[in-house]
Order: C-alpha cells, then structure tokens, then sequence
C-alpha cells in the first residue's frame, strides 16, 4: 500500500469530479482543491487548472466550518468517498466565546528576541469551493484601505471566508503585503458570532509573535453605504492586513527539489510554529501543506488561524480536578466536530466529533502526516478510515475490520507499544502495521514519528516533548532574528542545506521539462 517511489505533479483542466465539499478546501492563491479521484489537486482560482498528486491514493476532502470561521459549526457536513455524516454539536459559539475571553487576556507574547519576525507579507483565508465569488474589492478611494494602501494588486487567493490579494505601502511601495477580505456575515450566523471570528483570527496574529506563525498588520473597518427608493443601509467590509511571503509550501514540497536536510529544517520549523501555539493554550486545527508559506529566506510561517480553538481553562475552584496533563491550574477543553482535510485527520477527529477530542493530539497526527508527505510525496493514506488500504494496513486490522475508529484504536495491532513484537513480516517485508510506512521515513526520523502516529490520541506524544526529541534537535534549523539595539532582521542559514525556493511558474516549467524528458526516453532518444 505504501510505496517509496515519488510521485509527480500533473495538471487536469475543469473543476473537480463529484459533488463539492460543504465546505471549502484551502486558502491562498494555489488553494487546493478536493476531487473525487483520490488526489490531491492545486487548483488556480482563476485559471482553473488543477495540479494534482499522480496517485490514485492520495485525496483531500476539506471540513471546516460552513461559515469558515469557526470552530464547531452545526451545519458541518463531513464528506468522504465512503461515508457522510453531519456534526450537529452547535457548539461553534462556545469555542468563539471562550477564544474571545482568551484573547482579551492574553498579553503580546513574543518569542522573536531569540528567534524572529517578518517582512514580507502573507494571508491566511480559508479555501474556494465551486462556487466561491471573490468579494468585490474596495470600490471607492476614500475607503480606508485604499488610503492606507492604495490600489489593489495581483489576487493571491480566494476562499469560503473570503479573498486575498497584494496590497503596497502607499507612502513605500518596496513593502508588500496580503490583504484578506473577509466575505459578509451568511443569513444563518449572529452579527455578534461573526465579528469575534474576524477578531480571533487578526488577534492570534498580532498578539502571538513568533518566526513560524505569520504576522498580522492591522485589522481595518470600511463602511459603505448602500440606498434604494424605500431605504438605506451602512454595511462594514473587514480587512486584515498581514506579512506576505512569496512562496506556497505545497509548490516547495512537490517540486522534489528538497534534501533530506531541507526537509527536515521545515519539519522543525512547523514543530517550532506549532508548540508555540500550544504553549499559549491554543491548537491549530486545520495543519496541512497548503496551509504553511515560505518567506524568501526559507523560513516557514503558519497560516489560518480560522479554526483554531483554546483548548485550556482556567480552574476557579480548588477543590476542582485538572488535567495533568494540560496544568495544575487549568482543565482540558475538548474541540468538537471534524475540522480539516481527509489525509490530515486524526482518528479521534472521526471517531467522536460530537463528544470532542484533545485537539493539541489532533496537531501532532496532522503535524506527522506533513512530514509524512514531505518525504513521499503523497499522502500516506486517504482518510483515517479502515475502508482506507493504506489506513488499513498502517493500523494492522484484517479486510474485515470494524469501520469504527473507537474500536481500531483499542485492538489495533498498532497500539502494542508499536515494537518489533507486533511487526508482520512477509519475505523480508512488512505487510502490515506502523512498520510499513516507518522504512520509507528516514530512520533518525521513524521512532518519534511512530509516538506521533499513535492511534490513541491519550497515549500520543505531546507537542512541547516533539520539540525536545533528540531528532527534532539534531537537525540544523534555519532561523530570523531580530537585533535588539536596532530591531532589524537578520537571517541566520545552516551549514547543510539551503532551500530551493520555487513559485508557482517555476513548477510550472520544471513539470513541463520532466514531462519533455519523459517523452524523450519513451522515443528512445533519452
């Protein structure tokens, strides 16, 4: 089911097969788009053209909040090749009230004395659907954006919760930035719910300063006025300003220009990213290539912070019991329905989203399968799911297999410790279980990515300990630091490596030079 030979980018015209997702798939310019063949495509907004794993494997189902934004929508529909089901929780306005309450709390925490900043700009919107309009743009120069930034430039991307484009300084054009504009408030969402999603997605941010997670500018508020023969209205269009960064990970990984060494720089800076969420009370949720940008320097920056939820508490009664393993002073928060992209799921996103699940867990699966998919390019699996072959055999569960996630995490043959006792060996090869996808893994890599692929999410390894594996520290890792006497970013490489940075036109013609040869050596001419 696994195999260790890397795979090329091709490129479909026309919209994805089958019914579109309920919600959308990604965010930026080269927003991902989910068809119903098993691939995972890159599909331009305005071209249409789909880039697309070559493996009948490899899919991509997006689930996310029908109004973007939040964590646990109501009228969340979870799609997949083999099943649907619909989270019914309605707990989406418990997560934004509890975020919001955080982040009035939550001091500017920096980690850039030691590590960071940014210059250039980038966004963070969720994906497009089929059907996703662009918001129309600022149409009058005294609206405030316009003013601050001056015309609107090139459309990076366009999604469920809105558009994102390039914007300049008006009184310094060298300095770029993203702009997102969120798309109107929808009939079924309270004015209130929706405006705690735009400022909980400005506010992670601003107030979490951090090399890895991408800057936000300002958040600004343009009124527009709008009037018939019967009545007038004042509606608000809301933008935020951020850091841009030139080059889409996804691009960066399927380009198969990457050394190992590169490779594992990236996967480290995404541990970075993400233990710094979780280390200020917050989990990301939505972790996958197409949300993570590269700036011109190779340092990686998480994006979409739209469903991201707190998942701590504060304890206010000392008589009350703690989760030892959130803090003493605080209560596990448990996230609730299926947020993210099929391949990146953990299983317990599945097997409870109603009843809820740790979601720091949730991170540190997604977290494995982007390193997963960085090596193999492709995806391991399709979906977390026993109808999945490649799940399937990961897991070490017969054909015949219950297909409830709850029951494959307490028999799987992958939960015994996950030793050399439970490896199923056929000729020399294993047939089954962890071991299977663990040999193609660099072998520095396979024992930490084992505790991270564990299926009960209780006995998976936490982030903050990711961060302090021997692995994760013996690989050279690029970093921007900021000068403290003059606040100026300076740009520190590795010895080992460096990293081929590549937009979305340099793979364009890479794909059409590998192709040239291909048909070359098929002629005989190669």
């Amino acid at each position: 089911m696994f195999s260790s030979s890397s795979t090329s980018l091709s490129r479909k015209d026309g919209a994805a097969n089958g019914a579109p997702s309920a919600s959308a798939p990604s965010h930026r310019s080269f927003l991902r788009s989910r068809n119903s063949s098993g691939s995972i495509s890159n599909r331009s907004s305005r071209s249409g053209q789909s880039e697309k794993f070559d493996n009948a494997e490899n899919h991509g189902n997006h689930h996310s909040d029908i109004i973007s934004n939040t964590s646990n929508n109501p009228n969340t529909s979870y799609q997949s090749n083999d099943t649907a089901s619909t989270d019914t929780t309605g707990d989406h306005e418990f997560h934004n009230a509890n975020a919001e309450r955080f982040l009035k709390k939550l001091k500017h925490t920096d980690s850039r004395a030691s590590t960071t900043s940014t210059k250039g700009k980038s966004s963070a919107t969720s994906s497009p659907t089929a059907n996703t309009v662009p918001p129309p743009l600022p149409d009058s120069t005294t609206s405030d954006l316009f003013k601050k930034y001056g015309p609107i430039g090139k459309l990076l991307g366009t999604g469920a919760s809105g558009s994102v484009n390039l914007v300049t300084a008006k009184d310094d054009p060298t300095q770029i930035f993203a702009v997102k504009k969120f798309r109107s408030r929808m009939p079924q969402e309270s004015e209130t719910d929706y405006k705690v999603k735009v400022k909980n997605e400005f506010k992670i941010g601003d107030y979490l300063k951090h090399e890895n997670l991408i800057c936000t500018i300002e958040l600004i508020k343009d009124y527009s006025s709008k009037s018939s023969a019967n009545s007038s209205s004042t509606s608000i269009k809301y933008y935020i300003v951020m850091e841009y960064c030139p080059y889409d990970f996804f691009n960066l990984v399927m380009s198969g220009l990457m050394s190992t060494e590169e490779v594992c720089c990236y996967f480290r800076q995404i541990v970075s990213g993400v233990a710094f969420l979780h280390e200020n009370g917050l989990a990301h949720r939505d972790l996958k290539l197409d949300n993570c940008v590269v700036s011109e320097f190779g340092i990686l920056k998480l994006i979409d912070f739209g469903s991201a939820v707190q998942f701590r508490k504060e304890i206010t009664d000392p008589n009350a019991s703690h989760d030892d393993l959130v803090d003493e002073q605080y209560t596990l928060v448990k996230a609730k329905g299926i947020v993210g992209s099929d391949p990146y799921l953990s299983p317990e996103v599945l097997a409870s989203p109603s009843e809820g699940y740790d979601p720091r867990a949730a991170d540190v699966w997604s977290v494995a399968v982007i390193f997963c998919c960085m090596i193999l390019k492709r995806f391991p699996w399709k979906i977390p799911r026993i109808s999945d072959p490649s799940y399937r055999s990961f897991v070490g569960a017969p054909s015949n297999a219950s297909e409830d996630p709850v029951t494959v995490m307490q028999n799987s043959v992958s939960e015994m410790t996950v030793s050399s006792s439970v490896k199923s060996t056929r000729n020399g090869h294993h047939s089954q279980g962890p071991e299977r996808l663990m040999r193609l893994l660099p072998e520095a890599s396979r024992e930490l990515v084992r505790r991270m692929l564990i299926l009960d999410p209780a006995n998976r390894i936490l982030m903050a300990d990711v961060l302090q594996d021997d692995f994760i520290n013996s690989i050279e890792q690029c970093h921007m630091f900021v000068d403290d006497d003059n606040g100026n970013e300076i740009f520190v490489p590795v010895s080992n490596h460096t990293h081929h940075l590549v937009t979305e036109e340099d793979l364009q013609k890479l794909n059409q030079e590998k192709e040239r040869v291909k048909k070359l050596k098929n002629a005989g001419m190669a």
